[in-house]
Order: structure tokens, then C-alpha cells, then sequence
């Protein structure tokens, strides 16, 4: 089989906004689900590795394309229940075994727990052999250029700015099984029907995006080692015949969970974090964790960038919804580090060598993007899905009660007689985080307001847009003629954050289309 999958994460900033929204639990209940359901399935769970702090330019280097695995002939089990991926045994329907390494020691290969002290032997792709444990191919690693609509949309306080994508995505699919994969801790890592992917870092190509007026930003995939060797993401596709369950998320995170105030509207923030410590699980091995401003961990050190001296910026917090998810949908877990050059949004190639270099973020070789700018940013793990994608960020820019975030629907606000729940004509006394919510007068064409608007969270002059949707996947044409059998699919991603070079607080919606 053939697959093509583009898959990145872009992140660009904003600047904070006022106001405050619902919370993490009432975003998750507004998610709508697709409408092209099926019976519910549980969902698989995803064995994935925790991220890296350390960014490089390229990630670390992996092999420019996987050689096909040897396979012995597969020991027939007599039930297919038999077959544990990961135990360096090749057992039918597996196609390859290769073993797995150490959750707690991603260099250390294993072919079970107890080879890693007990704690978990994951098995990962990108080797000829893929996760799911069938052989990749050259066919299985396929580069593609994305589709006009690729794009992010930049939420700031008094504006949204669109940008487009453009550069290529390569990635490695490994084959269907029609069975689940049990790996050797007991686990069942993909459901009937599950392609595995994964994304090798240095096959992020992403070309440099123009943030006008602002900064050039610079997307990098970044090597996660218990992901495997090289590789900056990993996820699947889900094309058995029950679809799979809960691809929508909201990622959440706080600028302040000190006890001195940050928890002045407690519906509008995460818990207190008296210590800093905590930590959230993106996915399994994968965590975010608390950070103190100007404290010893260098993601946010920088006296320069987090100017909030001893303020406890929280994980970010992923909640999963959204009910039944089709076939065709898909969730994949990326590992990118973006870098913000000053240079007022120019990404000026014109400049490449010159010497005093005009941009000093550039680097010594005066060109964008490359390895030796000033700027890598910090890597973080978020996925892209085929569902729905929110974000939200409470206490913004270290400002009680602020949060950027979209409102709730037009019930809240008075409306006009008949009962339409939109347009609406005024606030409501009682809305989202005790106080109104916002009836935001729409606009005409010379940017006047109207005398009807919509309920939301005011970024400025419209409600504030921080969520993105996806599309499914077409599995048969997936299937059958692999060359075309994206087409139609995306992905979506929004993310929070904190403190971002120049432009400070920021949510930002990314859609991902595919050629």
C-alpha cells in the first residue's frame, strides 16, 4: 500500500486579549461531533515517548529513507491474540518484529519490560519496520507539497492575521493490519484497520513565514528519541471499519497558578501550582510541565522574553472529546520548535551573506531560517487531528481573569424577537466566567458596526477565533489508489502561547490541506 501524510506544527504569536471564557470542561461540550458517525470504538491507546528539550536546526539526522526490513517467515499462530508486537519474534500476520526500546532509556533496545527495569518497551517506526509491526517501504514514504487553503490564523487582541503555508511534508506509513496490536506490556497500541505514521525531523521542510509587521517564523521538527531514532512525530490513521472515538481536544494553559491572586476567577484558570511542579500528560510518555519565569529551566530563563520574574507559567493541559470518530480520522503527535527573528516579517533572502548583517537574528550567514539564527524557539509536542482543534489561554500575559479564547454560542446574549440565537443585539448579564458575554457587533464592508453581532469573546472588534477543523481521510481511496487518497483530508491544530518572542501571549489555529 501507498500513503502520503503532511504533518507539522506552525506557531506564530499574538498579543493578549481581554475578557474571560468558559472553562476547559464547558469548551470540550461545545466541540461538535462528525457528522460522519459510526458505532463508537475504544479508542487504542497510543504508546509514545516523551519530547526533548533540547532543540537542534535539523533534528537529528535519520535515514533519508527506511531500507526494507528482512523478514523471516512468520511463525503461524494457531490465534491471532498471540501475536506481540515488539517481542523480536515475527509471529503472522506481522510482516517484521524489530523489538522496541526503553521508555526510560529511549537509546536501549528491548524485546520486553523487564529489559528496561520494568517500565515500558515501545515499539516505534521509521526503522523498515513500522510500529503496528509490518515492513515500510520506499512506496510507504512518499513527500508532498501542501494544498492551497494550508494555512494558520494568527489570533491577536485587536485582529486575526491569516498567513499561508507552503513547503513539503515526507512521511513513513507502515502497512493495515486486520487485527489489534497488542504490544509485549500488555497494551493495545492500534485498533483493526490503524496505519502507523511517522515523520522523520529532518523531513519538515516548512519555508520561512512572513508574520507582517512582526517576525519571521521558522517551523523545525525536532527529534522526540522514544518516538525512535530521528523521528519528530508519530500517530495514525484510523481506517477500520468502526472508526475510532475521541479525536477532538482543547489544549489549555495559564499564565499564572501562583496562590498570590492567579486564581482570582478560578472557573478561569487551571489549578494553583504553589511549588511549579506539575506536569500533564499530552500522550503517554509525552508530558508538559510547569515552568517558572526567570527560574533554572532554560524554556523559560530568558529575562529578556519572560519578564514576569518568579511567575509560574502551568503545563499545557490536553482534554480529548468529540465522541465518535469516522473512518478516515486521524490524531498525529508533533515534536516542532519554531524560531521568531526579529525583522518586522520580512524572511529577506536578499540580504544572505552580507556582513554587518542587517538582521542580527539571522546569524552570521544573514540568511532566515537556517542553522545558525539566534532564535530555535522551544520544542513542544502537539497533535494535529482530522477533528476539531481548540485553545485557549487564562490569565493572559500574567493579567488576572484575561483569557484568549473563542465564547460560547449566541444563546447566552439577548436577541432579537423570534428566538434566533444569531445574530444577537446585546450582552447578557450572565455568560461565560460570571460575568456578560459579548454581543460583538458585526461589521460591514468600511468596518462600521452593524446593529446586530454575534456572542463571543472580544479580540478587538470580532470574537476571537481559536480553533480549527479538520477533514477525514478518504479510506477506500486511501486504500486503492494511495496517490490520490488524501486528497479531500486535513488536519487541524491550535495551540496556546506563553511569552512568545516580541508579541507575548498568542493562540494560534493552523490548518494543514493535502495535494
Amino acid at each position: 500500500m501507498k500513503l502520503r501524510l503532511l504533518v507539522v506544527a506552525l506557531a506564530v504569536a499574538a498579543l493578549a486579549l481581554t475578557g474571560c471564557g468558559d472553562d476547559i470542561t464547558n469548551i470540550i461540550e461545545d466541540i461538535a461531533t462528525p457528522t460522519q458517525g459510526v458505532p463508537p470504538t475504544t479508542a487504542p491507546t497510543n504508546t509514545m515517548g516523551p519530547a526533548t528539550n533540547t532543540p537542534t536546526a535539523t533534528g537529528t539526522q535519520g535515514p533519508e529513507s527506511p531500507t526494507d526490513t528482512p523478514t523471516a517467515t512468520p511463525t503461524q499462530c494457531d490465534d491471532v491474540s498471540c501475536a506481540v508486537c515488539g517481542n523480536g519474534a515475527v509471529e503472522a500476520p506481522e510482516t517484521c518484529d524489530n523489538g522496541g526500546i526503553c521508555l526510560n532509556a529511549p537509546q536501549t533496545s528491548c524485546t520486553s519490560p523487564s529489559d528496561c527495569g520494568g517500565d515500558d518497551c515501545v515499539v516505534v517506526g521509521g526503522d523498515g519496520c513500522a510500529a503496528n509491526c509490518t515492513v515500510e517501504t520506499q512506496d510507504h514514504r512518499i513527500s508532498a507539497p501542501f494544498a492551497p487553503g494550508s494555512g494558520a490564523t494568527v489570533q491577536t487582541a485587536i485582529f486575526p492575521i491569516s498567513i499561508m503555508l507552503t513547503g513539503t511534508q515526507t512521511v513513513q506509513a507502515g502497512d493495515i493490519r486486520d487485527d489489534p496490536v497488542i504490544d509485549v506490556n500488555g497494551n493495545q497500541t492500534f485498533a483493526s484497520g490503524d496505519i502507523p505514521i511517522t515523520v522523520k525531523a529532518n523531513d519538515v521542510k516548512i519555508n520561512p513565514v512572513i508574520v507582517q509587521g512582526l517576525v519571521c517564523a521558522c517551523v523545525r521538527g525536532i527529534e522526540v528519541p522514544v518516538f525512535g531514532a530521528g523521528n519528530s512525530a508519530t500517530g495514525r490513521v484510523a481506517c477500520g471499519a468502526d472508526g475510532a472515538s475521541d479525536f477532538d481536544y482543547v489544549l489549555a494553559q495559564d499564565h499564572n497558578t501562583d496562590p498570590a491572586g492567579a486564581n482570582r476567577k478560578p472557573e478561569c484558570a487551571l489549578p494553583l501550582d504553589p511549588e511549579c511542579d506539575d506536569c500533564s500528560p499530552i500522550t503517554t510518555g509525552v508530558d508538559s510541565c510547569a515552568c517558572r519565569e526567570q527560574g533554572d529551566n532554560p524554556a523559560c530563563s530568558d529575562p529578556a522574553q519572560h519578564v514576569h520574574e518568579g511567575v509560574c507559567n502551568s503545563p499545557r493541559v490536553i482534554e480529548f472529546g468529540g465522541g465518535p470518530a469516522p473512518r478516515g480520522s486521524a490524531i498525529i503527535y508533533n515534536n516542532t520548535a519554531i524560531g521568531l527573528l526579529s525583522d518586522g516579517g520580512k524572511c529577506d533572502t536578499t540580504v544572505a551573506g552580507r556582513d554587518p548583517c542587517p538582521y542580527e537574528t539571522y546569524g552570521p550567514d544573514c540568511v532566515p531560517c537556517t542553522d545558525d539564527d539566534t532564535d530555535f524557539g522551544n520544542p513542544e509536542n502537539i497533535p494535529t487531528t482530522t477533528g476539531t482543534s481548540k485553545a485557549v489561554i487564562y490569565n493572559a500575559n500574567n493579567q488576572l481573569g484575561r483569557t484568549v479564547q473563542e465564547g460560547g454560542t449566541g444563546a447566552a446574549c439577548t436577541v432579537p424577537t423570534g428566538g434566533a440565537v444569531d445574530p444577537c443585539i446585546a450582552d447578557s448579564p450572565e455568560g461565560l466566567c460570571g460575568g456578560p458575554q459579548r454581543c460583538i457587533p458585526d461589521l460591514d464592508e468600511m468596518g462600521r458596526p452593524l446593529p446586530t453581532g454575534v456572542c463571543g469573546i472580544p479580540c478587538g472588534a470580532r470574537p476571537c477565533m481559536t480553533s480549527a477543523q479538520g477533514a477525514l481521510f478518504d479510506c477506500d481511496k486511501l486504500l486503492d489508489t494511495p496517490q490520490n487518497g488524501l486528497s479531500g483530508g486535513a488536519l487541524a491544530v491550535s495551540f496556546p502561547s506563553i511569552d512568545a518572542n516580541l508579541i507575548l501571549d498568542n493562540v494560534t489555529s493552523t490548518l494543514f490541506v493535502f495535494q
